[in-house]
């Protein structure tokens, strides 16, 4: 709704919310909204254009477009969420491992 009325602030926001999803010992329903939020921003042509005209043609670090960012976002969640996933399995198939031979000893 304040992005209705105040398109210019959808890259502030954007950004914020990010730094939210990133935050550690986030909870899944937080960052299932996260993403729920992030996924519903409406984007135009004029945010990656004003990234360009920001650099000036000079050598610099240059902020990335908010298209770009949310793409990133989504792939470092999606790495974060594979990591966490695997070591859960390896942890289950350790636990498992060590049932089985308890079970054969006994």
């Amino acid at each position: 709704l304040i992005l209705e009325e105040h398109p210019a602030m959808t890259s502030i926001v954007a950004r914020e919310v990010q730094q939210l999803a990133h935050r550690p010992h986030l909870s899944p329903k937080a960052l299932y909204n996260c993403v729920i939020f992030l996924n519903q921003l409406q984007l135009s042509r004029d945010e990656a254009e004003d990234v360009d005209a920001a650099t000036d043609g000079k050598k610099r670090e240059a902020p990335k477009s908010l298209p770009a960012s949310l793409i990133s976002t989504y792939f470092h969640l999606f790495e974060m969420t594979v990591k966490k996933n695997a070591s859960g399995k390896k942890k289950d198939s350790k636990q498992s491992a060590t049932d089985g031979a308890g079970r054969l000893l006994s």
